[in-house]
């Protein structure tokens, strides 16, 4: 990027940037690396520094327990997960996932913890969590 979208400025540096918001009640702060304009003031993140803050705040969210249905959407997309996919992983009706996440249905608590679990795992590099759910979910046991 050689100059500024939002003002035209060519003044761009390298500097550490960070946001903070409010999700479901939690306050979410996350840091990268990106560039900022001198001009404007305007900060611009690539694709790598985006997704490191998209994984800040998915911890945070999932240590804060996934308190609603925007933290558990958000969570959910972290993972990868479809709400197809997890409705399935979760053992439950199809489209229960995507009422969980507009607000038509409560998030019970197993299905919050069950996906901090699975981020949880994640973040360690791990599949335990994953691999029992699909264990349970297919009727098999789990490999040695």
């Amino acid at each position: 990027m050689d100059k500024c979208v939002q003002c035209g400025g060519r003044d761009l540096t390298v500097q550490s940037l960070s946001d903070t918001f409010v999700l479901d009640g939690v306050s979410i702060t996350t840091t990268a690396e990106g560039l900022r304009c001198g001009a404007c003031g305007e900060g611009y993140l690539d694709l790598a520094a985006a997704e490191s803050c998209d994984r800040q705040a998915a911890a945070q969210l999932v240590r804060a327990g996934v308190p609603g249905r925007r933290a558990f959407k958000l969570v959910r997309k972290h993972l990868g997960y479809t709400g197809a996919e997890l409705d399935a992983l979760l053992d439950v009706a199809p489209e229960t996932v995507s009422r969980w996440e507009t607000g038509e249905r409560e998030i019970p608590r197993y299905a919050r913890a069950l996906l901090a679990l699975l981020a949880l795992d994640q973040e360690r590099r791990r599949t335990e969590i994953h691999d029992v759910l699909t264990a349970v979910q297919k009727g098999r046991p789990l490999a040695a």
